[in-house]
């Protein structure tokens, strides 16, 4: 039996975890889903796109949203915002349709 349970080992669940165990008089209960976040990806943002459709990855998304322009809510990895700084985004059509055209070319100098 726990005097405590804390769902989430994130930032602010650790925290408080800590400060609750602090006081030997109380037993405190961490969880966490998911695999340890222990991938080189995690760490280095550059290759955060590395995580999608992976063991990170939960790959929740919503259906396109008719009050938001058919945005849609995506919720794509298990490691919390401390381990890597995406966990939800939100896309329209349109920047779905942004990404899909081709770049403009590079200005030149005269």
């Amino acid at each position: 039996m726990y005097d405590y349970i804390i769902v989430g080992a994130g930032s602010a669940g650790c925290v408080l975890a800590a400060r609750l165990s602090a006081d030997s008089s109380v037993s405190v209960l961490l969880l966490e889903a998911g695999p340890a976040d222990d991938a080189d990806e995690i760490r280095a943002p550059a290759a955060l796109s590395r995580l999608f459709q992976s063991a990170y990855d939960w790959n929740y998304t919503t259906v396109p949203q008719h009050r938001a322009a058919g945005a849609w809510i995506s919720s794509t990895s298990s490691a919390g915002p401390a381990s890597s700084s995406r966990t939800l985004t939100l896309e329209s059509a349109d920047s779905r349709a942004a990404r899909t055209q081709p770049a403009l070319p590079a200005p030149t100098m005269m």
